[in-house]
Formats: structure tokens, C-alpha cells, sequence
């Protein structure tokens, strides 16, 4: 099972549920060698 978050480009405000997302997304670029893909890929 693949679990993928679709970030905006921008963050504009302080949001709770989109910090958590954003350090799973960094997690997994340090911790695995993962890499972005944009909404398209």
C-alpha cells in the first residue's frame, strides 16, 4: 500500500495536520532516499 500526500506549493498559515505531513515527506526524503514528484506523477 502506497500512502502519498499532495502538498501546496505554498503554505500561507500555521496548520496543525499539514505540519505532520511535511515531516512525513521529510522523513522520507532523508530516512529512505525517496524523492518529490509533483501532483502529475
Amino acid at each position: 500500500m502506497i500512502v502519498e500526500f499532495i502538498l501546496p506549493p505554498i503554505v500561507s498559515h500555521a496548520d496543525p495536520q499539514l505540519e505532520g505531513h511535511l515531516m512525513s515527506d521529510l522523513n522520507m526524503l532523508a530516512a529512505t532516499g525517496g524523492k518529490e514528484r509533483s501532483e502529475r506523477e
